[in-house]
């Protein structure tokens, strides 16, 4: 027989399994920030702290907050999540009652049609696409993705195409990327509560939807094979200026596609129930 410590333990955890599941999402505790994290994109700071996000192989997460912040690392080994990230760009979601309601939202990196450099695969495409049409080298993977760092959008809500700014405008919010030999490594700070600025809109000790979305891009950037739909303030023309660092990345693979060498992969889409930590 069982201890009866031991049987609660395991009906304990029975039941936040069976709470996650009644969400939709898999609940996720925030570990307090005891020491500085800096926004560099690596994993030094993360070490023993990121966990596999249930129903997703090659993706894993680790979240922290303080008083003030909501820190995010996000590292993805997937080579067909990757590759979405690097050409579709990554938003990351914030529901502050809870659910999956895209709420508020940062777009970064906007993704190499977002950052107005055609997905060209051919001769004359502009971008350096890969030889007789293939998929780009890792050197050109590197460029495109590097040309996308420059800037993020704040989005608030789904249908909000996003307010563009510079990785370094938006008081309180810092994030930066890495591409490094087929993975990508992501890290995020978000204010928690709105001083004026852009926050998360919730307080330490309650639970947020959090989620991750590689957006579809507008049908006539996915037709051009380049940015189009709608943009939002501040999206002026251009090559954005350089940020965040990265390395070589892995060759991409072409499911299908329209003219110009657009993707027809359907949009990744996965959510997390964070319970912020009581500093």
């Amino acid at each position: 027989m069982r201890p009866p410590a031991y049987a609660f333990a395991l009906s304990l955890a029975a039941l936040l399994t069976l709470a996650g599941c009644a969400s939709g999402a898999p609940l996720v505790t925030s570990a307090p920030a005891t020491a500085p994290i800096v926004i560099d994109a690596s994993e030094r700071e993360w070490q023993g702290a990121l966990r596999p996000i249930p129903g997703q192989a090659g993706l894993t997460m680790g979240v922290r907050n303080d008083g003030q912040y909501l820190y995010l690392a996000v590292v993805a080994t997937g080579e067909r999540l990757v590759q979405q990230v690097v050409r579709q760009g990554l938003v990351v979601w914030f529901d502050p009652e809870g659910g999956k309601q895209k709420s508020v939202g940062v777009q970064f990196p906007l993704g190499m049609m977002g950052a107005g450099r055609p997905p060209g695969n051919g001769p004359g495409s502009g971008s350096g696409g890969g030889r007789r049409g293939g998929p780009p080298s890792e050197a050109e993977m590197a460029e495109r993705f590097q040309a996308s760092l420059g800037q993020l959008a704040l989005r608030r809500g789904e249908r909000d195409p996003g307010e563009r700014r510079g990785v370094e405008a938006v008081p309180g919010l810092e994030v930066a990327a890495v591409l490094d030999r087929g993975q990508l490594v992501y890290e995020l700070r978000v204010p928690l509560q709105s001083e004026g600025g852009f926050a998360v809109g919730a307080a330490p000790g309650a639970t947020v939807g959090l989620g991750l979305e590689t957006p579809q891009p507008a049908r006539g950037a996915r037709e051009r094979g380049g940015p189009g739909g709608e943009r939002g303030p501040g999206a002026g023309g251009g090559r954005p200026p350089g940020g965040g660092g990265m390395g070589g990345g892995g060759g991409m693979s072409r499911p299908g596609g329209g003219r110009g060498g657009a993707p027809a992969s359907e949009p990744f889409e996965r959510w997390v129930r964070v319970v912020l930590a009581r500093p």
